[in-house]
């Protein structure tokens, strides 16, 4: 589960950099998703790893970076795609 998990994590935060215009804080709200999953995958690779609060951190990154993500405009790519919100 820790590669497709990561690679998932990190596909996101490169769409995501492409379709919108990314201020200072949602630099820092993707980069601090992309670390919370990482440290995810990495925890689900451990053979007996308890996962919960390491889940319960990635979960509120996510949810921080999601609140950021609601306030964003679209890249200039995205608007000669006709992609908007």
């Amino acid at each position: 589960m820790a590669d497709p998990l990561r690679t998932t994590a990190e596909k996101a935060v490169r769409d995501i950099r492409h379709m919108i215009v990314v201020t200072a804080p949602i630099e820092t709200m993707l980069r601090d998703a992309l670390s919370a999953s990482d440290a995810l995958s990495r925890s689900t690779a451990e053979q007996f790893a308890v996962v919960a609060t390491v889940r319960m951190d990635a979960l509120l990154s996510l949810s921080d970076l999601i609140a950021w993500l609601r306030r964003a405009k679209p890249s200039e790519w995205s608007r000669a795609a006709g992609v908007g919100w």
